[in-house]
């Protein structure tokens, strides 16, 4: 394989309902990778970055929460900036690219007031119609009850039923996204132990990596 050239960069994005298993998905993929002599950039939304920190201070309640669909945008303009100045330069240097979040979760979320239409159209105005979308989305897909008791939701707080009820949601919006034909999505069993989770994903993953000359040792 070592003769074959890079042709490009692989952008990979990771979704799924707080309490997926993301970030260790994330961690098991990248230590698989590493183990291929293959480096990966890991990066999340939202970002650091100023409308991002903005965006922090809201979910934190340290400034007041906008309207939904106001808050929406903003995650899109913070995706603006995670593009322009991470992700796209990246890609330029044919890396691999791996986010934590992308833009179906602006989508799912948005979609609890609104269509998936209107928030298509928004990142289409914001970021251009023909903004660069992931090569591969992996939908990490689990029921909002067993999401909720991994994130440490006790039946005891008064709020569980409406916030397993808003979750099992967003998990009805995303599965809709993966259906859409938008982007190459993958759903994978999100209950499932770590390890078979990452070897779900690497088994999708390896050989599109070495169509483009990713080398693995």
């Amino acid at each position: 394989h070592s003769s074959h050239m890079r042709m490009a960069g692989f952008f990979l994005a990771f979704e799924g309902i707080d309490g997926s298993g993301k970030s260790t998905a994330i961690a098991g993929l990248v230590k698989h990778l590493h183990q291929n002599g293959i480096a990966a950039l890991v990066t999340e939304e939202h970002t650091g970055g100023p409308i991002g920190r903005r965006i922090e201070r809201m979910l934190h309640g340290q400034e007041p929460m906008i309207e939904p669909r106001e808050f929406q945008r903003l995650f899109v303009l913070d995706r603006k900036d995670h593009m322009t100045n991470i992700i796209e330069p990246a890609l330029e240097e044919q890396m691999l690219v791996i986010t934590d979040r992308f833009w179906f979760s602006t989508i799912a979320y948005g979609m609890l007031v609104g269509t998936m239409a209107e928030f298509i159209t928004l990142h289409e105005t914001v970021l251009g119609p023909g903004f660069r979308k992931s090569d591969l989305t992996i939908l990490l897909d689990i029921p909002a009850a067993v999401a909720i008791q991994r994130i440490g939701r006790n039946r005891s707080d008064h709020t569980w039923f409406e916030k397993m009820e808003k979750l099992e949601r967003i998990r009805a919006n995303y599965l809709q996204l993966a259906q859409a034909g938008l982007t190459p999505v993958h759903v994978i069993d999100a209950t499932a132990p770590a390890e078979a989770i990452v070897n779900a994903i690497a088994e999708i993953l390896d050989p599109a990596l070495d169509i483009r000359g990713f080398v693995s040792n």
